[in-house]
């Protein structure tokens, strides 16, 4: 198997240009069908619709974005990676957002899909 970065990095690369450009159903298309959202502390939400529409509230509350990604860790093994890292989002309405993530893609019908998806704000 090549490294779980090599593997992934294409489809991260397609699901942060669909969260900058405020494509929210594009974004819910990376998300496996059971998957979980977690914003540490505040809420969790399970199901792509609900999903769509944390996407859509948190989009209007911060307008189009542009997201720089440091500290990138992969582990993985054939059907499951993790990837995590630190981020500094220069959002529209809002200004600069720094926080963590941590997110397990699973390979499902040839596909990689988030299976669950954590992030913290500073």
């Amino acid at each position: 198997m090549s490294s779980p970065a090599t593997v992934l990095e294409p489809t991260i690369h397609l699901f942060d240009e669909a969260f900058n450009n405020c494509a929210y159903n594009d974004v819910v298309d990376f998300y496996h069908p059971d998957a979980v959202l977690v914003q540490k502390g505040k809420e969790a939400t399970y199901g792509k619709d609900n999903m769509l529409a944390f996407y859509k509230g948190f989009g209007d509350m911060i307008g189009k974005s542009d997201t720089t990604i440091t500290d990138k860790t992969f582990e993985g093994s054939e059907n499951y990676i993790t990837y995590g890292g630190k981020f500094v989002t220069e959002t529209e309405k809002l200004g600069t957002m720094k926080g963590w993530f941590s997110q397990v893609w699973k390979k499902e019908g040839g596909k990689w899909l988030v299976i669950y998806d954590i992030f913290g704000t500073e």
